[in-house]
């Protein structure tokens, strides 16, 4: 095979796809989220669809853990996700329900429509979803492809973040906008988001040992579909309202 391995396979996923790693780490909704511009509208229906998601993502860590075959690895694995059932669980409790009545009081949504919202699932999210649940479910998903989407997922994540605080974050940004930024950014989160992209190379450096082109394969598929999904969501959610 031609593969390099000399070059960190992550960074070079992350370079050779720039474009499309682009359109779901510089995105206008997360700009704007960053800097506190964002219609409570956008962040309600963002966050509500982005709920969606959180079951469907403590049983992909769930996944990952019985598919890895190193101690260390699925302990840590275990740890973040008691993190994803607290204090990402804390707040969806807390912002959901004040945004709730903000949005009603102030005439922006009727409570009729909020529930509308909450019912609805977007067509690209949906697709999303359907892909998260086949990992959790799917007998031949494997360690290399569950830990790669994993490491899109939070790094995608960790990257609109840093750009954001560094660019867009106001001194005084209401902790509707601050807390999800800073459930993403920071030493804590930064470590949890190496590990998962160190994990993700020590696949590909197993599998590029063992002359394996279907894992190698298996990861850069992964990505770019991951990827993808991250940007189709900000843009179905940002464009609803």
């Amino acid at each position: 095979m031609s593969f390099n391995i000399a070059v960190v396979y992550t960074d070079r996923l992350l370079l050779e796809h720039k474009d499309v790693w682009a359109k779901a780490t510089e995105h206008i909704l997360t700009d704007e989220l960053s800097a506190g511009s964002l219609d409570l509208r956008k962040l309600y229906v963002y966050l509500s669809q982005d709920l969606k998601f959180f079951e469907y993502g403590l049983r992909i860590v769930g996944r990952a853990i019985s598919l890895c075959d190193d101690y260390p690895a699925a302990n840590r694995l275990a740890k973040q996700a008691g993190f994803f059932a607290n204090d990402e669980n804390d707040y969806f409790v807390n912002v959901i329900k004040d945004l709730k009545e903000k949005l009603v009081s102030d005439s922006l949504f009727t409570s009729e429509r909020i529930q509308e919202i909450d019912a609805m699932l977007f067509p690209d999210v949906a697709a999303y979803i359907n892909f998260l649940k086949s990992f959790g479910t799917d007998p031949s998903i494997t360690y290399p492809k569950v830990i790669t989407m994993m490491w899109v997922m939070e790094q995608v994540y960790l990257d609109w973040a840093t750009r954001g605080v560094k660019n867009f974050q106001p001194d005084n940004l209401h902790w509707w906008y601050k807390g999800w930024i800073d459930l993403h950014y920071g030493d804590d989160f930064s470590s949890w988001t190496q590990f998962l992209k160190d994990e993700v190379d020590k696949c590909y450096i197993k599998a590029f040992k063992e002359n394996d082109a279907k894992t190698i394969e298996d990861i850069k598929s992964t990505f770019l579909k991951t990827a993808d999904f991250e940007g189709k969501f900000f843009d179905e959610t940002y464009h609803y309202v």
